[in-house]
């Protein structure tokens, strides 16, 4: 019998149109460019005006993080320096990530490029990337004759 790992989906026909939106499949660049062992976990939301993603950096602050747009692709590099406490200690389990890491997402080519914002809070990265105003949804009056 072989296992396959169940993942619920929250959308209709099982398309998520975020996981779309930034996927490689769909513009063709990797989300990750890494060499490493690990990725931080990223959350990526919509609202009305703004994209938003947010990643999860425990251990690291903002002098170990570089937020860098190029060619329309928004990467993010880091490292976390392996912490030993002493040289004569031996590790029983080691579950902690290090190392430096990569990732990148190209971002859809309508929203505000020179708006974009990084914020940095106990280990969560957040950046914000505004909607241009064309991609915002317009309501449109419909007046009684």
């Amino acid at each position: 019998m072989t296992l396959v790992r169940w993942k619920p989906r929250n959308d209709f026909f099982g398309l998520d149109l975020l996981d779309r939106f930034f996927s490689p499949d769909e513009f063709g660049y990797p989300i990750s460019t890494n060499n490493s062992n690990w990725l931080p976990k990223t959350d990526v939301t919509e609202d009305k005006n703004s994209y938003k993603l947010t990643l999860e950096l425990p251990g690291l602050d903002k002098d170990n993080v570089d937020v860098k747009l190029e060619d329309g692709v928004l990467t993010v590099k880091g490292e976390k320096k392996e912490e030993n406490e002493s040289k004569d200690s031996r590790f029983h389990r080691v579950e902690r990530h290090y190392g430096s890491f990569v990732r990148s997402f190209r971002l859809p080519e309508s929203v505000k490029r020179d708006k974009i914002e990084a914020t940095f809070k106990n280990g969560l990265l957040s950046i914000n990337i505004p909607k241009a105003e064309e991609t915002k949804p317009k309501e449109i009056e419909v007046k009684v004759s």
